[in-house]
């Protein structure tokens, strides 16, 4: 009998307050022929579950509200884990709530919250802080509103040629991310808002070791569907027809941060057959 496993996977954490449904479709849609696993933080504070070999990306995503979880769900043992894997090869991408996570100093200073709160949660793949979310687009969570929190923010972004672009791409309370040294030789610019006074960094990928660690400030995997745009809920009807406005820059982002990943496995040699399907 010829075992059909895919040797590959991509692991998404999945766990209380964490929204990965959005990313976890958005994958599906990207990759073919790799096993999607979910797992939660004792998942990977118990070991093994990254292998720089078998999982070409780690995903830590966004979450429902202003509390991140992920000082409990990871925390030290969790951050050794991950750190491990990527120092050998892998890849981690934070979005939102995971991008603050990556950096060594979080500020995160919404209207609605007083004091800001602050945090070193110890990954640090980012020498940096990360400050948010950007004012132009900051917006509270609403129990009773789906996507209440998200709308489309506009950054200047580079293709694959390296030309510079306007674009849209969904955000929801993201960081902006200041390096202390932002002329690191080890730190790729891939995006900047335009509505922060020094436009800020939306997109950035960092080498760490051998490995990659992957910052998004905002959620360009939150895609334009069309079964939302006649909803009876005003704010997301309104958020269907601008990420429809800007679905081609966001789709183009997508696909260049998703293929740096399989480029850096081809690279690594960890990866001999392409594992990127049609980009959604």
């Amino acid at each position: 009998m010829t075992d059909n496993t895919p040797e590959q996977n991509l692991i998404i954490h999945t766990d209380h307050f964490v929204s990965s449904g959005e990313i976890s479709r958005t994958l599906k849609d990207s990759f073919n022929n790799v096993a999607f696993i979910e797992a939660s933080g004792e998942d990977l504070k118990r070991g093994g579950l990254l292998d720089p070999q078998k999982t070409l990306a780690y995903f830590l995503p966004g979450i429902s509200g202003d509390h991140s979880p992920y000082n409990d769900q990871i925390g030290p043992a969790g951050n050794a884990e991950i750190r491990r894997y990527v120092e050998n090869g892998g890849v981690f991408v934070g979005t939102c709530a995971g991008a603050y996570y990556a950096c060594e100093h979080i500020v995160y200073d919404a209207p609605w919250i007083y004091p800001a709160k602050t945090n070193r949660p110890g990954l640090n793949f980012f020498n940096a802080l990360a400050h948010g979310p950007v004012r132009s687009n900051a917006i509270q969570a609403q129990d009773d509103q789906w996507f209440g929190d998200c709308s489309v923010i506009s950054v200047r972004y580079k293709d694959k040629d390296g030309t510079e672009k306007p674009g849209g791409i969904a955000y929801g309370n993201g960081p902006a991310l200041i390096p202390r040294d932002p002329n690191d030789p080890d730190l790729e610019i891939i995006a900047r808002y335009d509505d922060t006074p020094n436009n800020d960094i939306a997109l950035a990928v960092q080498r760490v070791g051998k490995g990659l660690a992957i910052f998004m400030g905002v959620i360009p995997y939150i895609r334009y569907d069309e079964q939302y745009a006649g909803s009876p809920f005003p704010k997301l009807a309104a958020l269907t027809a601008d990420l429809q406005k800007h679905e081609e820059s966001r789709s183009e982002v997508w696909s260049l941060l998703m293929d740096r990943i399989q480029q850096h496995h081809f690279d690594l040699g960890t990866l001999n057959k392409a594992v990127l399907r049609h980009q959604p």
